[in-house]
């Protein structure tokens, strides 16, 4: 994801407030993925073991 925003060491050096912000937002997408993702695999696996009892 960092490289393919463009976020460099160059503007960690130059602009250090807005390098922190792209890299939060970077973490803050990522976290939501994986959330989701565990979200939809616990719904599966609630759901698979109601259709077993």
């Amino acid at each position: 994801m960092k490289e393919q925003e463009g976020i460099t060491e160059k503007l960690k050096s130059e602009n250090p407030l807005c390098w922190i912000g792209k890299m939060n937002n970077i973490r803050n997408r990522a976290e939501e993925l994986i959330n989701r993702e565990l979200i939809f695999a616990l719904l599966t696996i609630t759901k698979n073991r109601n259709k077993i009892t």
